[in-house]
């Protein structure tokens, strides 16, 4: 079944940030009606196969999607860098504004965030941890070399070095207390009408499913014939598990499998919080 053709996407216009003494321009679409959307997520918790999704989503239904902090990386810019500029002057009915691993001030302060219609994506964070060891030792994409505004790149390139030098079960009892700190941020999602939360594990044999769940919310349409290609693109698992690879298992537990018990253990305590209220 051919795809059914795109709609026309509106008429965009740059709009800058000022980071770092620089401006950064975004197409945004002004006028338009209805709310803004949102889509939200945590570091290794499926969020580049949801923005992927939630992307394509927007193209077919002539969204503009404004991928601010995908930009802000490969800039070489780190969250510190932007994450309490205040971001409501780039807010604007009817855009879409993706790739967001981690809920900056700047973004949850601005009144069109909280009128928007938001979908957001967690997955049990002793899974995101463990992803986030192979992903910062392997996979991860780096920043941008030439034209960087910041030092993410160097910063990154360091991170990696210390991931490959460091055992997995060091490494995410170092990073275990900044994923509780995203999740904790994220928490007033659980309980905020406009939003439309997910758990990764719900969803990832089911990604049609995902995929009727997120129009509804957003109140927009997909042919059959674009679900089909969209299904053709992200419906994919890996055969047998590849370090190097970006998808490299998406297989839940997998914590129970790489980390020893009295790791586990350890997780358990500093992420009891969010382990509760997340109920992972």
């Amino acid at each position: 079944m051919p795809p059914d053709p795109p709609k026309q996407m509106p008429p965009t216009v740059p709009m800058a940030l000022t980071v770092n003494g620089a401006e950064i321009a975004f197409d945004i679409a002004p006028g338009l009606n209805g709310p803004a959307f949102f889509c939200l997520g945590v570091r290794k918790s499926g969020s580049s196969l949801f923005n992927q999704i939630t992307g394509y989503l927007a193209q077919r239904n002539a969204v503009p999607n404004v991928a601010l902090p995908d930009r802000m990386f490969r800039l070489g810019l780190r969250a510190r860098d932007w994450a309490e500029i205040d971001l409501t002057p780039l807010i604007h009915p009817g855009n879409l504004y993706s790739a967001f691993r981690t809920l900056p001030p700047g973004l949850s302060a601005a009144q069109g965030y909280r009128d928007g219609r938001k979908v957001f994506m967690f997955r049990d964070p002793r899974d995101a941890l463990v992803s986030l060891y192979y992903s910062d030792s392997y996979s991860h994409g780096l920043p941008q070399a030439s034209g960087a505004l910041g030092d993410g790149r160097a910063l990154f390139e360091a991170k990696r070095a210390a991931a490959l030098q460091t055992p997995i079960d060091d490494y995410v009892l170092r990073e275990a207390r900044p994923m509780l700190r995203t999740l904790t941020q994220y928490a007033t999602l659980l309980e905020d009408p406009q939003c439309l939360c997910l758990r990764y594990e719900d969803y990832l044999f089911q990604k049609r499913r995902l995929v009727r769940k997120v129009l509804a919310h957003f109140g927009w349409n997909l042919g059959q014939g674009q679900i089909e290609r969209l299904m053709g693109m992200v419906d994919k698992l890996p055969e047998a598990e590849n370090p190097a690879n970006f998808l490299r298992k998406a297989v839940p537990g997998d914590h129970r499998v790489k980390l020893k018990p009295e790791t586990i253990a350890a997780l358990d305590k500093v992420l009891r919080p969010v382990l509760t209220l997340y109920d992972c």
